[in-house]
């Protein structure tokens, strides 16, 4: 892979299935070594992974009322504290998000996900423009294509 990129990680957290689902399709384009629920990120995100070059690429869902879908209930504590930080700083680390929400619950649309790249782009740029799929516009399967392009194209630059 250009880029530098040794290992892409693909991590869903998913409340209904949908983001799962996007994760697979996601995983069958770019040929992703691991695909895998968020509620397992410990083996993932830490020191010895981050020895190569590594691209996280977040799936998140956001429940009716805006919390985190149950998976992430963990990585979304974890992630606040010092490791976190020290892990998402690491020069190896690089990362995209792609929200699945639905508009029709505006107050609380995007929340989860816009929760982890708000923290996350604080601490440095995505890789790639962070995307978001909206349900009630039925575009999260186009969304997650033009993250998809995005994503191959920076890859063999």
């Amino acid at each position: 892979m250009a880029q530098n990129i040794d290992t892409i990680y693909i991590l869903y957290a998913s409340q209904s299935g949908t983001s799962e689902y996007l994760a697979t399709e996601l995983n069958d384009q770019l040929s992703s070594s691991v695909v895998d629920s968020i509620e397992n990120f410990e083996k993932y995100l830490n020191d010895e992974k981050l020895e190569k070059k590594s691209l996280f690429l977040f799936i998140i869902s956001t429940s009716i009322e805006g919390s985190p879908p149950d998976a992430m209930t963990d990585f979304h504590y974890w992630m606040t504290g010092a490791s976190a930080s020290k892990l998402f700083n690491h020069e190896n680390f690089e990362y995209s998000i792609l929200g699945n929400g639905n508009s029709n619950y505006a107050e609380t649309y995007q929340q989860a996900s816009r929760n982890v790249k708000t923290l996350l782009s604080a601490i440095k740029s995505p890789f790639v423009e962070c995307r978001e799929g909206d349900q009630a516009e039925g575009n999260s399967e186009e969304m997650l294509n033009e993250w998809k392009a995005d994503i191959k194209n920076k890859l063999s630059q």
